[in-house]
């Protein structure tokens, strides 16, 4: 009888059948690939603070990759101000021309004695050349006007690289807009490489340099900016046909590297002096190279004025800093300071006090093989009395080492004061200091304090404050999850308890999320969840002794107007708790003293509870009514006989509506009469009359639309009945509707509005959240004839499994009329934001984004379920205090929080800490748990003896292995890792208030785990739940070998999960990567080989079947498995395909092509591979039903990203309200190094020609893509598919369109096709317009199915946005 190998036999005659179900035919698809970026890089390359929208906007730019993010300085913190990402090219360097920083706010006494800030006051006759830029902040008065400051960045796109000058404004509409200038780059030099990568701006701005790596050199020569003023401005606005800001330019060849660039600061009598210096590399040491000329001549005038060696030739300047006070500048090396404090004088350098003998040990020793280096400087604005004659800069190191120095002119001395501080992330070349608006100014009053924001490397980023001899206070972290070393998707289930970790296979249902690896170091390793929405910081958080069920926000009863009043309800046999919050931020107090209460009753259960828009402030409890106004004379108290269930209060009618528990509704409303309050209800006979339900009501809610009083009740039998409300007549039934499903009933009610000025009128949805866990959304015409007919249902969106909460967003309301244009979902750990989009006066969909809780002290806060939202009132709220805030429950912690940017959904990421450099991050879904290997580091001291080193110091890193609790929101930052290296057991306790366990390091030093696997073989019916790692080691003597350990998870009493290493295995080569395969095999790759070993049994030793090798050509990087195939992505020849044949691994298909491979995913319903490789691309490879003469693979598209795809995984990522809408297709996600997080999607051929015709043409149009449109395009607007990269749709670019047409795109879609035709581009555009349009509206009818031309563009639209939404 033949062993057991786990193997699947596959049937005589149909091995051919099974190869790959799919799409049959040996002829290749048409398909395209969409794709569309969920989170871009956080990689911060520059912080630089420049007012490029107006002098009084104290803004900071952070340069990405490919975009650039807007952020201001107020209140000690940096507020969104908004991300521009259209360039379409890589940003390679960046500064910012026009007049220089100044503090922007003097002290009061300081201004009254006559001292101005921003420039001091100049005879008018005596104004020169000098200062004409510094005059330029000073004129500033209008949005439309050219800003004191022009960002200048290098573009690279392609073959093409450009100048891009930028600055930013507010239009009439208070929208900011961009004004932008593009100039070509070119070279005359053949070996020119990295045009740009060098800009240097002269300090005042008359001219600036842009360099390559090598080879090339081109000044500039600025126009004044008070040109640019008289040339730009014009009395309908600015005119950007003339914002050319370069006047001329001249080349110049170098020989050698430029590694750095700066201008000089000329002396103070040399005004014309313009001075350029150039730190170059050769191939035998590093020069000092200056060029000079006057900026009154041209720049023929231009000349080399020296050439000089820079110091030693065994380092290179690590910065490069000019001085401000004189024309000298520094050069910074890794343990001292060159000064060259008279460049033009002589270049002999003098030696700062060295930084060696003071040198700080690094923050985390041993976590890089070398001392960490300087990596930026910045220098703080200064009074000008002061910084005329002094100099004082921050020097940072990479490790977050903050060192402060002065320069004075009159001793031209450098003085470098002990270590300021440490900012405790590390730190690359994004490093600044910012403007706190008092330029070094003392007073009893004000604080001099120098703001420094630097962005993480590998790291969060930080903003912090330096007071003088003080350590530095962290303002506010900025957040950083780049690189993403690996990641991975979990269907986490966030009702299951630790307790129950064995209890067996869990199906959790709903979406997966997802966590990856991040950071360096024991400070800053973490688990990054990625998210995005909406970020609700938590500014007030306060513990309850329970959970409650509901809470509102009334404003300051005392009418001091210092602080808010929140009534808390926790169940009907509790009282109400009042509590006062003040703004000044302080504890929250529990008012109890009838005196302080001005008329609540604290001793029953609140209902409902109000501040109306006439300052009566209502309160519903279970038994009465009471009204009062503020310090206004007793409350007006109305009891009735019947116990209330449900309540609800309008502020703007001051209406009310009562629910009782007889089913009975009563409605009426309170006003003022003569200074005395008025309780008017509908009556008969002397009674007040109610409406009588046949069922229980389940809530009640008012509205006024247009004037009217509509009143909206649910009922227990899955009913919603809308009335209108009279005082006199009571409520009249206009309709009723009813609901369908399980459990359909109506919970909450609320209405909000869109004003939509294109169209003309206003949409009204009415939204209904369900205890099934869907929210129903309906417009609302009240003026149709018939009233009957005026609720039309739009939509039903899933969220979860409980009842649904929704609300009204006040803080969006708009209008003398306070109409909401959002709304706030609750739906268990689900906080959402809810608004509507309008087309063509048709409400096509409702826009959902996540909301994200996050406290500064708390980067692991796991948002749990949610309670007892609450809000002030619209005519209630000040953007200055705490009335702005939104009040929910997490658990028993009431959190204040502000919404930030509603705009874009942005990251919001939560850290989950781990003592060490996270690699590998797998899900276990049987314990719920997350498990991660990273890596720690241990140094070993150098040995002694007699005072003589014998033995030197080595540092040390050992594979460690833990588990986390994706759903725990507690920290242990002492976290300890087990120092037994050779226990075969690892106990980890599980925890509820830890993230994590205490981890066990798995091996010796040199070992580096490259994968972890769950593994659940079948073998004689009994099912084992083992972890497999395989890693590489490398000995002593250099060489690297593999080992693959497998480990047992079992049961080790309460609470306790233990893992058992069960086996090992060692390789001759490092083991790259490993898949299960059948019941009970592995098929791994050791080297340059793949092997299939299958277990047979699970004695003590356990008994394994080894199979012959498959050679390979390079390394399997990524395997993965669909029976009997095995497919392998290899580190340089892209795909292999391997059928398994009784153990035999076959070959049977490759890569038509060489690719540096580096992940996959399978696609069988297109018989599709989905690869990624090093080179920034992504293809798609489809495997022929059978094999084809060469056995090769056929390519159908290729994708070309801004950079390399490290791993691709599919998976329910979106969330349930959009899968719910088109069905749970799994979405295919992959993320890069750099951070960024990418989804892609594969469309036939029919939607890929609709797709690719909108990008061509909004390639083309300066609304859509205003920097990266070219003038003459090279292809054709129709779609062609002769090269496979025609076949990617780029999703970012159609995101655009959908947002910049918003709220109706459909219209700058039929703009777009009925542009005028070129008559010079005739040969890549279409005879005229109307063939245009006429053969989109072919396309597009093929696509969507639509013939009507009026709904097609519609359904073209929600087409795009259907495709387009985000799986984050």
């Amino acid at each position: 009888m033949e062993p057991n190998t786990g193997i699947p036999q596959p049937l005589p005659g149909i091995i051919a059948a099974a190869s790959m179900p799919g799409l049959g035919g040996s002829a290749a698809p048409t398909l395209g690939l969409v794709t569309r970026t969920l989170l871009p890089s956080p990689v911060i390359r520059w912080i630089i603070p420049a007012r490029i929208r107006h002098k009084d906007k104290n803004d900071v730019i952070f340069i990405r990759n490919q975009s650039i993010e807007i952020k201001e300085f107020v209140d000690d913190n940096l507020h969104d101000v908004i991300v521009k990402d259209d360039f379409g090219a890589t940003i390679r360097a960046a500064r910012v021309i026009g007049a220089p920083r100044k503090p922007t706010a003097v002290p009061e006494p300081l201004e009254q004695s006559g001292y101005h800030a921003i420039i001091k006051q100049e005879d008018e006759s005596k104004i020169t050349d000098e200062i004409a830029t510094d005059l330029m902040d000073m004129e500033i008065a209008t949005p439309q006007e050219i800003p004191p400051q022009i960002l200048v960045m290098s573009l690279q796109s392609g073959l093409k690289d450009t100048l891009l000058f930028l600055f930013a404004f507010h239009d009439p509409s208070s929208q900011i807009r961009f004004l932008s200038y593009q100039h070509p780059l070119y070279s005359r030099g053949r070996d020119v490489e990295r045009l740009g990568k060098h800009i240097a701006v002269d300090p005042r701005s008359r001219a600036m340099a842009v360099a390559a790596y090598s080879g090339s050199l081109t000044v500039y020569s600025l126009k004044p900016m008070a040109q640019l003023k008289a040339e730009v401005e014009g009395p309908e606005g600015l005119l950007s046909d003339r914002f050319l800001p370069i006047s001329s330019e001249r080349q110049i060849p170098v020989d050698g590297i430029i590694q750095k660039m700066e201008f000089m600061y000329p002396a103070k009598g040399d005004v014309n002096h313009v001075i350029l210096l150039l730190v170059v590399s050769t191939q035998r040491d590093t020069r000092l190279r200056r060029f000079e000329w006057y900026d009154n001549t041209d720049l023929d005038t231009l000349e080399q004025r020296g050439d000089h060696l820079a110091g030693t030739r065994k380092q290179c300047p690590l910065l490069l800093i000019p001085f401000a006070v004189t024309t000298g500048f520094s050069l910074v090396y890794e343990d001292r300071i060159a000064l060259y404090p008279k460049m033009l004088e002589d270049m002999v350098p003098t030696f700062a006090p060295t930084l060696a003998p003071s040198r700080v040990d690094p923050k985390e020793p041993g976590s890089s093989q070398g001392f960490p280096l300087w990596t930026g400087w910045a220098r703080p604005t200064r009074r000008d009395d002061w910084a005329s004659t002094n100099e004082c800069l921050y020097l940072c190191r990479e490790d977050g080492t903050v060192r402060f120095m002065e320069f004075t002119r009159a001793t031209p001395t450098m003085t470098v004061t002990s270590q300021v501080g440490q900012i405790n992330i590390n730190v690359d070349t994004a490093f600044a200091v910012l403007d706190n608006g008092v330029g070094g100014w003392t007073t009893e009053k004000i604080s001099s304090d120098d703001i420094l924001v630097a962005a993480g490397d590998m790291s969060h980023g930080s903003l912090i404050r330096f007071a003088a001899r003080q350590d530095g206070e962290e303002l506010q972290t900025i957040s950083n999850w780049a690189p993403m070393i690996d990641f991975c998707l979990a269907s986490v289930n966030t009702a299951l308890h630790s307790s129950a970790v064995l209890a067996g296979p869990i199906h959790p249902g709903g979406r997966d999320r997802v966590f990856g690896c991040f950071g360096k170091g024991r400070n800053h390793g973490a688990v990054c969840e990625l998210r995005s929405g909406i970020q609700a910081r938590s500014s007030i958080i306060f513990e309850l002794d329970k959970g409650i069920t509901k809470s509102w926000i009334l404003p300051d009863l005392s009418g001091s107007g210092t602080a808010i009043y929140i009534l808390i309800a926790y169940s009907r046999d509790d009282p109400t708790v009042v509590l006062r919050v003040g703004h000044d931020g302080g504890e929250p107090e529990d008012i109890h003293e009838p005196e302080a209460l001005y008329g609540i009753d604290i001793d029953s259960m609140t209902l409902a509870a109000c501040s109306t828009i006439t300052g009566i402030v209502i309160q519903i409890t279970e038994r009465s009514l009471q009204a009062f106004v503020p310090s206004q004379g007793p409350p007006l108290v109305r009891r009735l006989d019947e116990t209330i269930k449900l309540a609800y209060v309008e502020g703007r009618s001051s209406a009310i509506l009562m629910a009782t528990a007889s089913n009975r509704l009563y409605y009426g409303s309170l006003t003022i009469d003569q200074g005395a309050l008025r309780f008017d209800v509908a009556e008969e006979s002397g009674v007040a009359k109610p409406i009588y339900l046949t069922s229980e009501p389940s809530c009640v809610y008012l509205e006024t639309i247009n004037q009217k009083i509509y009143a909206f009740v649910g009922t227990a039998s899955g009913q919603l009945h809308v009335f209108i409300a009279h005082c006199t007549v009571g409520l009249q039934l206009i309709l009723t509707y009813d609901f369908q499903g399980d459990v359909a009933i109506c919970d909450s009610v609320a209405v909000i509005y869109r004003e939509t000025h294109a169209i003309g009128r206003s949409g009204v949805l009415i939204l209904c959240g369900l205890r099934n866990g869907s929210l129903e959304t309906f417009s609302f015409r009240p003026e149709e004839s018939e009233l009957g007919k005026s609720l039309q249902r739009c939509e039903k969106l899933t969220f979860g499994d409980t009842t649904v909460t929704v609300k009204p967003d006040t803080s969006s309301a708009f209008g003398s009329d306070y109409l909401s244009d959002r709304a706030i979902i609750v739906c268990g750990r689900d906080l959402c934001c809810v608004s509507m989009q309008l087309y063509q006066q048709k409400v096509l969909k409702v826009i959902v984004q996540s909301i994200w809780l996050t406290v500064d002290d708390e980067p692991a806060l796991c948002q749990s379920s949610l309670s007892a939202l609450s809000q002030s009132e619209s005519w209630n709220i000040n953007q200055s205090n705490n009335s702005r805030l939104m009040f929910c429950i997490d658990n028993t912690r009431l959190h204040g929080t502000e919404l930030m940017s509603t705009l874009h959904p942005r990251a919001i990421v939560r850290h989950i800490p781990v003592p060490g450099t996270p690699s590998r991050i797998i899900y276990i879904s049987r314990l719920n748990k997350l498990l991660v290997s990273f890596t720690t580091i241990r140094l070993k001291e150098p040995r002694q003896s007699n005072g003589h080193v014998t033995s030197a110091g080595k540092r040390l890193l050992y594979p460690a292995l833990m588990f986390l609790d994706p759903n725990d929101s507690g920290q242990d930052k002492d976290a300890t890792i087990d120092e037994e290296l050779n226990s075969p057991r690892l106990i980890t306790k599980v925890s509820s208030s830890l993230p994590y366990q205490t981890p066990r390091i798995l091996g010796s030093s040199g070992m580096r785990v490259l994968g972890i696997l769950e593994w659940t073989p079948s073998i004689g019916g009994s099912t084992y739940h083992l972890v497999v790692i395989n890693a590489l080691r490398v000995r002593k003597n250099g060489t690297k070998t593999g080992i693959i350990q497998l480990y047992v998870i079992a049961d080790s009493g309460v609470d306790m999960v233990a893992i058992h290493l069960k086996q090992k295995f060692t390789f001759d080569a490092p083991v790259y990567s490993i898949a299960p395969f059948g019941a009970s095999s592995l098929v791994c790759c050791s080297g340059n080989s793949l092997e299939l070993k299958t277990l047979e049994s699970t004695d003590s030793v356990g008994r394994w079947i080894s199979h012959p090798r498959q050679p390979l050509r390079s390394p399997a990087m990524h395997i993965s498995v669909r029976e009997p195939f095995v497919y392998a992505s290899t580190a340089q020849h892209s795909l292999s395909v391997f059928r398994v044949e009784g153990g035999s691994l076959t070959p049977m298909y490759s890569d038509e092509g060489a690719r540096l491979s580096s992940s996959h995913v399978l696609l069988p319903d297109y018989s599709l591979v989905l690869a990624s490789n090093k080179d920034n691309t992504v293809a798609g490879l489809w495997q022929p039903p059978t094999p084809q003469i060469n056995n090769s693979t056929r390519t159908v598209f290729e994708a070309s990203l801004s950079g390399s795809i490290t791993k691709l995984c599919r998976g329910l990522v979106k969330p349930p309200w959009l899968s719910s809408v088109e069905g749970s297709s799994k979405s295919v996600v992959g993320s890069g190094m750099d951070g960024s997080f990418y989804q892609f999607e594969v469309v036939d051929e029919k939607k890929w020609r609709l797709l690719r015709f909108l990008q061509n043409i909004a390639e083309r149009n300066s609304t859509v893509c205003p920097i990266t449109r070219s003038a003459t395009p090279k292809k054709h607007i129709e779609p062609s598919n002769q090269k496979l990269s025609y076949m990617h749709i780029d999703g970012d670019i159609l995101l655009r369109l959908l947002d910049r047409g918003s709220p109706d795109t459909a219209t700058l879609i039929e703009s777009m096709l009925l542009q005028d035709t070129d008559p010079n581009l005739h040969h890549v555009d279409f005879e005229s317009p109307q063939d245009r349009k006429a053969r989109f509206l072919e396309i597009a009818a093929a696509a969507l199915g639509t013939q009507d031309e009026g709904d097609l563009l519609d359904a073209v639209v929600d087409y795009l946005g259907f495709v387009l939404q985000s799986a984050l």
